[in-house]
C-alpha cells in the first residue's frame, strides 16, 4: 500500500457511509455537507477531517492524505497515556486501522468526538474589536493553566497554534493530535515541526519531547497578555495565519516592530516577557522557556530577573495584621493615655483646667480618626504617623512630668 487517496477520493466515498465504514456508529451516521449535497472537508498537513453526525453525537473522522508508518503505535501510547485522566482539553478518539474503504480498499481513520468551537483567532479578534480588556485577561490565565495541566500529566501537544485550538463553552479544547508527545513515545522524531508562525525558528523533527511547546505556549500568552493591555494591537499587528506575532519576528527580533512595541508596553510583564521571547528566538529551540517557569524571580533561560512585581499591601495575611496594628496603635501611645488621666485627676480636684484636658481628648479623638482613615493600602502613611506620634509622646513625657509637679502641689494645698 504505497500510496494514500486523494481528499477527493475520500468526499466521494464518504457520501455512503453505510459503505465505505467498518464503525457501526459511523454508518448510521449522515455527512455534513454543502448546498450542493458534497461534503466538507477541512484539509490539514496529514489529514483531511470530515463531520459525521451520529445519534450519539457529532463525530469528527480524520481522513489520512501523508503516510506514516507508525500512525497506529503513536495514537496507540497516547490513548494509553491519556486513558483514566481528566484533562477536558481534550477530546476522545479512537484510532481504527481499517475504518474507511476506498476504491475497495480500507484505510486508517481516527474517529474523535466533534468539538463545537470557536477558532482562537476568530475569538480573539471578536474581543479585541470590542475592547473586552478583561475576558482577554481572563484568556491568558485560562491559557497558562491548560499549558500547566499539559504539563503537570506529561503531554506536549506540539502544534499550537489558533486552527487547532478552539474556544468552546468559554473553555479551551485542542484538536489535531498527530504530532502529540507522551513518554511513550520518547526517541522517536516528530512528524511535524508546527505552524511557521508560533514555532521557534530553529525547530527541527529531532525537537520531540516534553518541552516542544514552551516557545509557541509563549507566543499565545505573550499575544493575550499585550492585547489585554492594549487590544489596538490586533488591528495594527494581525494580518493573516498569525495573532500579533509572526515568524519574521522569530528570525529578526531586533529588528521586529511588533516586539519593540511591546517592550514599550505600558504593562511590567508583558515588557518584560518580550525581552524573554526575543532572548528565546536567539538561543536554541531547547532553550525555550517553559511558561509555568515565567514567574515574578525567574523568566528566561538565563535566569534573567523581571523587574518584581512590588508587593503590595493587598494581602489577605498583610491586611490582617495592618488592621489589628491599625486598631491597637493606641497600646505603644500609654504616653498620652497617662496625660488624659493625669489631666481628669487635675480637673477633679481643681474644677479650672478643664481646656486642658478637653484638649488632650481632643488630640486623642483627631489621631484616632486619623488612625482609622489610613487603610491598609496606606501602611507606610501610618507608619509615618506613628514615628510623629513617638516624636509627640516624648514632648508629652516632659508634659506629665510637669503635671504631676502642679498636682503634688494643689494637693498640699488642699490639705
Amino acid at each position: 500500500m504505497s500510496q494514500l487517496p486523494l481528499p477527493d477520493a475520500y468526499q466521494r466515498a464518504i457520501l455512503n457511509p453505510k459503505l465505505c465504514f467498518a464503525d457501526t456508529e459511523l454508518k448510521g451516521g449522515m455527512i455534513h455537507a454543502n448546498r450542493h449535497g458534497l461534503p466538507i472537508p477541512w484539509s490539514g498537513q496529514f489529514a483531511t477531517v470530515f463531520r459525521i453526525q451520529t445519534p450519539g453525537g457529532a463525530r469528527a473522522v480524520r481522513c489520512f492524505t501523508s503516510r506514516v508508518s507508525d500512525h497506529q503505535e503513536r495514537y496507540a501510547r497516547l490513548h494509553q497515556h491519556t486513558n483514566g485522566k481528566a484533562l477536558s482539553m481534550l477530546a476522545a478518539f479512537e484510532y481504527q486501522p481499517n475504518g474507511m474503504r476506498v476504491n475497495g480498499v480500507w484505510y486508517p481513520i481516527v474517529k474523535m468526538e466533534w468539538v463545537n468551537g470557536v477558532r482562537l483567532d476568530d475569538y480573539i479578534e471578536e474581543l479585541a474589536l470590542k475592547r473586552d480588556t478583561k475576558r482577554l485577561h481572563d484568556l491568558a490565565i485560562q491559557w497558562s493553566k491548560l499549558v500547566r495541566c499539559l504539563k503537570q500529566n506529561q503531554i506536549a501537544h506540539g502544534d499550537l497554534q489558533h486552527e487547532n485550538i478552539l474556544v468552546s463553552q468559554g473553555d479551551f479544547r485542542l484538536v489535531d493530535y498527530d504530532g502529540v508527545f507522551v513518554p511513550g513515545l520518547a526517541g522517536r522524531a516528530g512528524l511535524e515541526i508546527g505552524h511557521v508562525h508560533y514555532q521557534h525558528p530553529r525547530r527541527t523533527p529531532a525537537d520531540f519531547n516534553l518541552e516542544i511547546d514552551n516557545f509557541s505556549a509563549l507566543v499565545i500568552y505573550l499575544s493575550l497578555k499585550a492585547l489585554a493591555v492594549d487590544p489596538g494591537l490586533w488591528k495594527k499587528f494581525h494580518k493573516d495565519k498569525h495573532l500579533i506575532l509572526r515568524s519574521d519576528d522569530f528570525k529578526s527580533p531586533q529588528s521586529s516592530p511588533v516586539i519593540a512595541a511591546l517592550k514599550q508596553s505600558r504593562n511590567a510583564e508583558v515588557k518584560a516577557l518580550a525581552a524573554v521571547l526575543a532572548t528565546a528566538c536567539a538561543a536554541p529551540m531547547a532553550a525555550a522557556p517553559a511558561l509555568d517557569s515565567l514567574s515574578a524571580t525567574q523568566v528566561t533561560p538565563q535566569s534573567v530577573q523581571l523587574p518584581s512585581r512590588k508587593k503590595t499591601r493587598s494581602t489577605g495575611g498583610t491586611q490582617s495584621k495592618e488592621r489589628v496594628w491599625t486598631s491597637r496603635w493606641y497600646l505603644r501611645s500609654w504616653q498620652a493615655w497617662v496625660v488624659l488621666g493625669m489631666g481628669s485627676i487635675t480637673a477633679l480636684v481643681i474644677q479650672a483646667p478643664w481646656v486642658i484636658t478637653l484638649g488632650i481628648i481632643g488630640y486623642l479623638l483627631v489621631l484616632l480618626a486619623e488612625s482609622r482613615n489610613c487603610g491598609a493600602g496606606n501602611f507606610q502613611k501610618l507608619e509615618s504617623l506613628n514615628a510623629a506620634l513617638e516624636a509627640r509622646n516624648q514632648q508629652l513625657s516632659q508634659e506629665v512630668q510637669t503635671l504631676k509637679a502642679e498636682i503634688g502641689k494643689l494637693q498640699k494645698q488642699i490639705k
